[in-house]
């Protein structure tokens, strides 16, 4: 009997099993937690109003210490959007690439989890290009 862990296979192998195809689709998704866009359970995040003149009080500096430009690389203040967006973009652009290889899968759901995964991709592009934009960068 052979066994297959998760953090063995490959991408070619992940795309011929339709469980494994659809859990590589429901991980893309769960990059949106991460990057603030459920804020109803994580309560007050500095990091997630910094660029909000109505909220006062920052309880903790978050907010001033990004706005004073101490947000690097290497000294995070709260969460790091940027990685896990373009985590989220990996993950999304692989998919779309390699789903058509899960031949168990009808064109039909292959064709509505690509549509999935294009909507995923262009809210984490968003992502980046609207902190370019709005300039809190």
């Amino acid at each position: 009997m052979i066994h297959h862990f998760n953090d063995m296979l490959t991408v070619d192998s992940v795309f011929t099993n339709q469980n494994y195809s659809e859990q590589w689709l429901w991980s893309t998704y769960s990059v949106l937690k991460e990057t603030g866009a459920d804020i109803s359970n994580k309560g007050y995040q500095g990091f997630n109003f910094a660029s909000d003149d109505a909220i006062c009080g920052d309880r903790d500096g978050l907010c001033q210490r990004y706005q004073n430009c101490e947000y690097t690389a290497s000294s995070q203040i709260n969460d790091d959007r940027w990685a896990y967006w373009y985590q989220g973009i990996r993950k999304a652009s692989i998919f779309i690439n390699n789903i058509d290889n899960c031949k168990k899968m009808s064109m039909n759901l292959r064709e509505d989890y690509r549509a999935q995964a294009r909507f995923f991709k262009s809210i984490f592009l968003y992502g980046i290009v609207e902190t370019i934009w709005s300039g809190t960068l």
